[in-house]
């Protein structure tokens, strides 16, 4: 990822693999139309499956969704110290009237959606 660039997050989401297993990930756009991420669940990973790929929203596939600039990282990577590659983010709000709705998404600095982000590495559930 480049270094002082800033990136769209398009959708967060979860998948569950063939074991039943929840993986909780986060699908971002580099405005500029390309990407070099290379992490876990990068577009050459060979963890994707066809049944995987099916419960990516919007209709993506990150095998090939690179070349627009679209790609997918686990939230567990996303919100790790060691490997983030990201200074940091901030949300911008679908406002409705005057008003924003009160989800995840309007809490950046929320300890809710920081247990969300991080219980995707050891399985925990977050209520």
């Amino acid at each position: 990822m480049a270094s002082a660039h800033a990136y769209s997050i398009l959708e967060t989401f979860e998948m569950t693999d063939s074991e039943g297993e929840t993986i909780r990930q986060i699908m971002i756009r580099n405005p500029w139309g390309s990407s070099t991420y290379t992490d876990e669940w990068s577009k050459d990973d060979s963890r994707w499956t066809d049944e995987l790929v099916a419960q990516v929203p919007l209709g993506i596939d990150p095998r090939t969704s690179n070349a627009d600039g679209v790609f997918i990282m686990p939230l567990s990577v996303f919100g790790d110290p060691d490997k983030q590659c990201l200074g940091g983010f901030q949300v911008a709000h679908n406002r409705d009237g005057e008003g924003y709705t009160d989800n995840w998404y309007d809490m950046e600095n929320d300890s809710h959606f920081e247990n969300w982000m991080y219980a995707g590495s050891n399985n925990e559930t977050v209520s």
